[in-house]
């Protein structure tokens, strides 16, 4: 909360780390995997048992270079991962197909509004419908590490594509069951 404190009087901007396992209360460098996302802080509501809900929008993806422990909090240095985002024909056939994947997601898992496909199928930017689909498919935690450290665009639609796939196929046994 520290840290989030320190955002919201600040720049708003937070990075996002995730930690390797989560049952390590406070977590060393080594307990955190090397890239992640910054993102500005919307809003933040403080809850009754000391905690906090915070609403938050990723801005770009990042590999930790360094850290350095500051009076209160432990602060990350990092250099920003740049995705070419150039189109192509093969480019627009994979985001059709992900599009596609994911609609049949939808409608298998229930979980997921069908709006909330509408808003991502209308996305322009190819990684932001890559980083959309990702935080919301169930996919485990180091699958979606693994999109978020890939910095070629390409074979990241193509991981998320198998990803897609494999989940389709587990929604759709579990819904035969």
């Amino acid at each position: 909360l520290t840290a989030l404190e320190e955002a919201v009087n600040s720049d708003k901007k937070v990075l996002l780390i995730t930690q390797r396992t989560i049952d390590v209360e406070n977590p060393s460098p080594g307990d955190l995997f090397e890239y992640g996302t910054v993102a500005e802080v919307l809003q933040v509501l403080k809850v009754p048992d000391g905690a906090a809900k915070v609403l938050v929008e990723g801005q770009f993806c990042g590999r930790i270079v360094g850290y350095e422990q500051q009076e209160r909090l432990m602060q990350a240095m990092m250099v920003r991962i740049d995705i070419d985002r150039s189109h192509t024909k093969d480019l627009e056939a994979m985001i059709r197909l992900i599009l596609n994947q994911f609609e049949l997601y939808v409608r298998l898992c229930e979980k997921i509004p069908d709006e909330l496909f509408l808003t991502i199928k209308n996305f322009e930017d190819p990684v932001q419908i890559a980083n959309s689909i990702c935080h919301y498919a169930n996919f485990k935690t180091k699958e979606k590490q693994d999109l978020l450290e890939e910095s070629d665009l390409q074979r990241k639609l193509v991981l998320l594509s198998r990803l897609l796939a494999n989940e389709n196929e587990l929604l759709e046994l579990e819904n035969k069951i």
